[in-house]
């Protein structure tokens, strides 16, 4: 299978090559986006231009704007090509990131949960490869719980926890339930960033987060904790950025699976 993984550089984060109508291009690997998230002057590059139909869309922020659409009538990744992919549009600016190293975010696009539902997805640490290839089920069996992303069921203290995993932040964020069973908490400023908004705010965090994950131990550091984790059920009391994968292998099909 072809290795789709960018090598492409941005804080922790995955990145993969796309081609849409014989144009490449980065998308970031975002199983906390709904649905596929394009820039403008991508859409311009492929000769494409916006639908009248606009959708109302949040980030974890909570901020909800309207978005312009596009219909995109392929997009090629690795060994598949997604056809018929409706996607959001949003401008340049959005996308203008910075990590702590000076890096200049890589991606004009987000690949979003709509996509990446629908295949099945292997990622190697050691080969710095991630594949991609078709499922043994179908999106249309996509249960309840994950219709808006991965949930997996970490053990913390001996209890089991339901989170989704958001592979388009780099840190774990907790629900406010935290509070009341967790040690030591401190405060620190830190930076909220989403499509299309970016806010500086004191907020409590633990510095050292250590959970139990099919068999293998996950120690997290910085985890912020929020008081609303927006666009969440009431049952999800995190939401696990991709330090919660990182240095592993993995399997995605529909659902995480650590390789040993």
């Amino acid at each position: 299978m072809i290795n789709c993984l960018s090598s492409s550089k941005f804080a922790n984060l995955l990145f993969v090559n796309v081609q849409i109508e014989n144009v490449n291009a980065i998308a970031l690997f975002d199983t906390g986006a709904g649905m596929t998230v394009i820039s403008k002057s991508l859409l311009h590059r492929f000769c494409a231009v916006p639908e009248k139909e606009t959708l109302r869309a949040g980030n974890n922020n909570g901020m909800v704007r309207e978005f312009q659409t596009a219909a995109i009538p392929g997009i090629r990744i690795g060994d598949i090509c997604v056809e018929k992919c409706k996607v959001l549009v949003t401008d340049d600016a959005d996308f203008a990131h910075s990590d702590e190293s000076g890096r200049i975010f890589p991606a004009e696009m987000l690949l979003g949960w709509d996509v990446i539902s629908r295949y099945r997805w292997s990622y190697s640490t050691k080969d710095e490869s991630l594949s991609v290839s078709l499922p043994e089920r179908t999106a249309e069996h996509l249960s309840p719980e994950i219709k808006h992303g991965p949930v997996v069921s970490p053990e913390y203290a001996g209890r089991c926890f339901s989170a989704r995993v958001d592979t388009g932040h780099t840190g774990s964020i907790l629900s406010a339930s935290w509070y009341s069973r967790l040690p030591d908490i401190h405060y620190h400023e830190t930076e909220i960033a989403g499509v299309g908004t970016s806010q500086y705010k004191r907020i409590p965090y633990v510095r050292e987060l250590q959970l139990r994950f099919q068999n293998q131990t996950i120690t997290l550091q910085d985890v912020d904790i929020c008081d609303k984790l927006y666009g969440q059920s009431e049952e999800i009391e995190a939401l696990l950025g991709y330090d919660f994968l990182e240095s592993r292998d993995w399997l995605l099909e529909q659902a995480f699976r650590l390789l040993p």
